[in-house]
């Protein structure tokens, strides 16, 4: 029998504990083990130094050793393995200032939520609580170990994580943790852009997005994590109404949403400023462009038509298009037109018709390159697309009497 990923956590806890270590799963697994959903990731932490759990294992990858933390490859898997530690501030926003190591209770105490505070013994298939997260699951409560206040001080970014994993799981954050999220607000600004765009693209995408945009509305992160767009009552509700109909796990998608007002050098600026990728940063540009340009389709001569269509985002504008309106209770019939025009070019065959003429064959016909050669390729190309030239013969005389009036 196939060992499962759970059967491969075991073993790695197994070759820890036959060297004499402590060691038990932790963290998020243990979380949607006692929610009854499999979990897609096992952590593991243990009472062995970085070092020990090197010398315990063939393959590793020292990640974060000196803050505790070895990847291990274990039968094609990898897992995080983590010494039990204390930190210190995160002053730089990214990563804790230093680390200590102690025992699994103080490794415990140290972490964000109670909810995220569980251990389990994968031998004995007990869950070992030191901090009342059991309870809290059950209430579906998200509340910070401990005194909130530190918690986030500690690490600002936990604000935000506090939102995610409300939002997601759909639990409610308990009045003080809610509140000190809220006094510390304008304090997420100390974060890394790169772990602020990861929590906020995770609340937006991985289910419950429109919870997430009302809580960070309402801690107040959101006119700190994006300045730049509408935060009145009114814009939220519509935000929220928008991410309910978001598919899951396409966070450029989340995002472009909660941009689309914005012109394209703004929506430039906060992907610059959240450091997205350059592919995801054009994407969400050219999707939103796209989207707003799907009314006037009806508007557009044939060859702009079909060149509009062959834009490889165009799938994607429609599904903005179509969320907006959705939940504007707006008119679908441009989108419904859009993607059927679409599906026509392509059931036929005919969205991306062959290329029949280059700049090649127009130097081989003797004509001198410039500039011209660009009007007249493109000319060529709008004839094929209005289906006036159809083979490579025709698209030489098309271009040749092209050429002729051209000095």
């Amino acid at each position: 029998m196939t060992p499962t990923l759970a059967d491969k956590a075991k073993q790695v806890v197994q070759t820890l504990r036959d060297k004499g270590f402590e060691a038990y799963w932790a963290g998020g697994c243990v979380r949607d083990l006692v929610m009854g959903i499999p979990p897609k990731d096992f952590d593991i932490t243990t009472s062995a130094t970085p070092d020990q759990v090197i010398q315990s294992f063939k393959k590793t990858i020292p990640i974060g050793a000196q803050f505790g933390v070895v990847q291990v490859r274990w039968m094609g898997e990898s897992f995080e393995v983590a010494t039990f530690r204390t930190e210190s501030l995160y002053t730089d926003g990214r990563r804790p200032d230093s680390v200590q190591f102690s025992t699994a209770v103080e490794d415990v105490k140290r972490r964000d939520f109670t909810i995220n505070g569980l251990l389990y013994d994968p031998f004995e298939q007990k869950v070992i609580d030191y901090v009342g997260g059991v309870a809290d699951i059950a209430a579906r409560i998200v509340r910070a170990i401990g005194d909130p206040e530190e918690r986030i001080a500690e690490d600002r970014l936990r604000m935000l994580r506090a939102v995610r994993f409300a939002s997601r799981l759909g639990f409610r954050m308990d009045d003080a943790t809610f509140q000190a999220v809220r006094t510390h607000a304008s304090a997420i600004v100390v974060v890394s852009a790169e772990r602020v765009r990861d929590e906020l693209l995770r609340t937006l995408s991985e289910g419950g997005g429109h919870t997430g945009i009302r809580l960070l509305y309402e801690t107040a992160l959101l006119r700190w994590v994006l300045p730049e767009i509408e935060t009145s009552a009114h814009r939220i509700d519509q935000l929220a109404a928008m991410l309910t109909h978001c598919r899951h796990h396409d966070p450029p998608l989340a995002l472009a949403l909660l941009l689309y007002p914005l012109n394209d050098s703004a929506i430039h600026k906060v992907c610059v400023r959240l450091r997205m990728s350059n592919h995801d940063g054009r994407r969400i540009r050219d999707m939103i462009t796209l989207s707003k340009q799907i009314p006037d389709i009806a508007v557009l001569d044939t060859a702009s038509h079909r060149r509009f269509l062959q834009n490889d985002l165009i799938p994607d504008a429609i599904t903005l298009h179509r969320i907006i309106a959705t939940a504007a209770e707006a008119d679908l019939s441009a989108a419904r037109r859009c993607e059927l025009d679409r599906q026509t070019l392509i059931d036929h065959n005919m969205l991306m018709p062959q290329r029949l003429l280059s700049g090649h064959d127009l130097m081989s016909w003797g004509f001198k390159p410039g500039p011209h050669f660009r009007i007249v390729l493109t000319a060529v190309e709008d004839a094929i697309l209005r289906g006036e030239v159809k083979n490579p013969e025709e698209a030489r005389a098309f271009a040749e009497n092209l050429l002729k009036c051209i000095p």
